[in-house]
């Protein structure tokens, strides 16, 4: 019997520190996110300076509140982290899909915003 909880204990230790890691990897992810903001900050000084073009201004604008609803959507998805490591039924095939869906969906936010980034800068160099 003892045997047995102390597995349970441990099994429950292990899957916290899976759940740590899954919400450092998050932090990370919000953190580029963030560093994202300041490269569109730095774009809407240069856009005011050099290029003056409304156009370009409200694209800025639209990649700036999409950037803004992605970080959102990530501070959201630490609280289910956090959730489901005080109050779920653990560290499962499940949950590993569902992170791996997130993970997913930053990776093609960050290639989008790549390409939209080289995009932009050469409407900058022209």
């Amino acid at each position: 019997m003892v045997r047995t909880i102390d597995f349970k204990i441990r099994i429950r230790e292990l899957e916290i520190k899976l759940f740590r890691k899954d919400l450092q990897e998050v932090d990370d992810w919000i953190d580029e996110l963030e560093e994202f903001h300041q490269e569109l900050s730095a774009f809407f000084s240069m856009e005011r300076q050099l290029l003056r073009e409304d156009k370009i201004r409200y694209e800025l604008l639209a990649v700036r509140r999409v950037n803004t609803l992605e970080i959102a959507r990530f501070c959201k998805y630490q609280q289910t982290i956090n959730t489901e490591m005080e109050c779920g039924p653990g560290y499962c095939e499940a949950w590993i899909r569902a992170h791996q869906r997130q993970r997913d969906h930053y990776k093609n936010y960050l290639k989008s915003y790549r390409i939209w980034k080289m995009k932009m800068f050469k409407k900058l160099i022209q």
